[in-house]
């Protein structure tokens, strides 16, 4: 009886299987990410929330950026907008040193004291992002990115 079913129809059968399975599974529970995979912008104007959010880890797991802006807009304490404001003071201070010219030791003052007055930001899931933010604005503006023993004494 099995000797009329051959590997290739067997094979053709699972394969159809698994792939109707798994195209459901991910239009099921995945759809929204499918969606905003599809119709993403490199450049959109939450770039900086993206980022952040990559980052963040497993607490806040990526989902369409609409539904990422109305869920941290509604935060009670107001750390996602503490964020942001720190994102563009970040940007700011390095771009301004670097149209300056000055050097690392002026810049790492200013960021220092930047995050220092976000004290409340040390330790939490924003902070290896907000790390990596400085790292990546450094670089990008000819400045040398801070290794790690320079981030955590910027963090103080």
């Amino acid at each position: 009886m099995l000797h009329s079913v051959t590997w290739t129809h067997y094979l053709v059968a699972v394969l159809s299987v698994a792939t109707a399975y798994y195209a459901f599974v991910g239009i099921r529970f995945y759809a929204n990410d499918i969606k905003s995979l599809v119709s993403r912008n490199p450049k959109g104007k939450n770039e900086s929330r993206q980022l952040i959010l990559a980052q963040a880890g497993d607490e806040y797991p990526p989902t369409d950026p609409d539904q990422l802006e109305l869920s941290f807009a509604d935060t009670a304490d107001g750390t996602f907008e503490q964020v942001e404001d720190l994102i563009g003071k970040i940007r700011a201070a390095v771009a301004q040193e670097a149209d300056k010219g000055g050097g690392t030791g002026p810049l790492a003052r200013t960021l220092g004291l930047l995050l220092a007055g976000h004290a409340d930001l040390k330790g939490s899931h924003f902070q290896h992002a907000i790390s990596e933010l400085i790292r990546n604005e450094c670089e990008k503006l000819g400045f040398p990115a801070p290794n790690e023993a320079e981030m955590q004494q910027l963090w103080g």
